[in-house]
């Protein structure tokens, strides 16, 4: 098993002192595409103004698989959502998103993807 980690940073924070940056780790065999590939997981939530680190788990959101949740150990919860395209399909009515697999400069919901250590495009 590999160990995969992506880099994100909390979107209004970019390129401020106290930059919010948010580290997503899991390990498995095959690259991670999509963001729920991270369940299972853990995330490390860390400021350039503080040494002060938060630890968390991931685990998929309750109300969407395509969804992850981190959770550190005083319960606050952190929900971070891929990137949807809208996809019209006649055969699922209820479901016109469509998620767009993992890449650089993704918006995963307030955190900006900034890299991985597998040269995600």
């Amino acid at each position: 098993m590999k160990k995969y980690i992506l880099h994100t940073v909390k979107s209004e924070t970019i390129g401020l002192d106290t930059q919010v940056n948010l580290r997503l780790e899991i390990s498995r065999n095959d690259i991670p595409t999509r963001l729920s590939d991270f369940a299972g997981g853990v995330a490390e939530l860390y400021d350039g103004y503080s040494t002060a680190t938060t630890n968390f788990t991931i685990s998929l959101a309750d109300h969407d698989e395509r969804r992850i949740k981190l959770t550190n150990n005083d319960n606050y919860k952190i929900e971070l959502a891929p990137e949807f395209i809208r996809h019209i399909d006649s055969n699922a009515p209820l479901n016109q998103l469509r998620e767009i697999p993992l890449k650089n400069g993704q918006n995963l919901y307030d955190y900006k993807i900034m890299n991985s250590n597998w040269r995600l495009r």
